[in-house]
């Protein structure tokens, strides 16, 4: 399985940006189907860990050579957290995923967390220690 792309859902440019998920999209390039999958987004700076939910047009799990989507809100409420904030707690993080009893761990670094953020807002301090 290859997850591939993956971005931050979030409004932006300007005061008030929020960012409210983490999306990717992948390919099961397994010769068999994924059944029973699972994941989680941990923080490497807060070690919070929050659900990854998975969306798959297969009635029996991900088809061989299938696509998928996985998305996870960062507030449980979906509204959305301040930029500042996520900056702050979410700016590097790890994506892992289970099935078949194995678990796969994809890490997310700063460098790549502001290449997504930069695609949504442009200019404003997001990072500890921007200015």
């Amino acid at each position: 399985m290859n997850p591939n792309i993956s971005f931050l859902g979030a409004t932006g440019p300007g005061a008030g940006s929020l960012v409210y998920s983490f999306q990717a999209r992948g390919t099961n390039n397994t010769d068999k189907p994924i059944k029973g999958i699972s994941g989680t987004l941990q923080s490497d700076r807060t070690l919070k860990e929050i659900p990854v939910e998975f969306d798959f047009s297969g009635a029996d799990g991900i088809q061989k050579r299938g696509q998928f989507s996985a998305r996870s809100f960062f507030s449980a409420d979906k509204h959305g957290i301040p930029f500042h904030d996520f900056g702050k707690d979410w700016a590097s993080f790890t994506f892992s995923y289970t099935y078949n009893r194995r678990t796969f761990s994809v890490p997310i670094n700063e460098p790549a967390v502001r290449k997504m953020v930069a695609r949504v807002v442009f200019g404003g301090a997001f990072f500890e220690g921007d200015k």
